[in-house]
């Protein structure tokens, strides 16, 4: 329901301050966001995971399509999209999970919950 109408409020206001908006409260609601997580309260759970879906996310993945088409001159503009979404897919899905056995053998192992350990 969100990302509808970020994506329409990019077309009022502008894609470049709606997605710049959805970056700065992703980074700023980053250590709220496992804060909250960390209470083990339900109601506050999910509360933080809709407000990072229903802000963060939207506010990027609303106009994200038209923001990225936009970059481009309409000669090349599916090539040099599609480009930028295939290579940043190898590149995440790629080192993503790199990223997590480092982190996992530089933590020792320890698993969630760590007070059970």
């Amino acid at each position: 329901m969100a990302v509808p109408l970020f994506g329409a409020l990019s077309d009022r206001v502008g894609r470049r301050p709606i997605y710049l908006f959805g970056a700065v409260f992703t980074l700023l609601f980053a250590f709220p966001f496992f804060w909250l997580m960390n209470t083990e309260n339900i109601v506050l759970i999910v509360l933080s995971v809709v407000l990072a879906l229903a802000v963060g996310h939207a506010a990027i993945y609303g106009p994200q399509g038209a923001f990225f088409a936009e970059l481009f001159g309409t000669r090349v503009r599916y090539s040099g999209a599609s480009t930028g979404y295939q290579l940043a897919s190898i590149f995440a899905g790629a080192l993503s999970p790199i990223i997590a056995v480092a982190l996992l053998a530089v933590s020792g192992g320890r698993r969630w919950p760590y007070n059970q350990s």
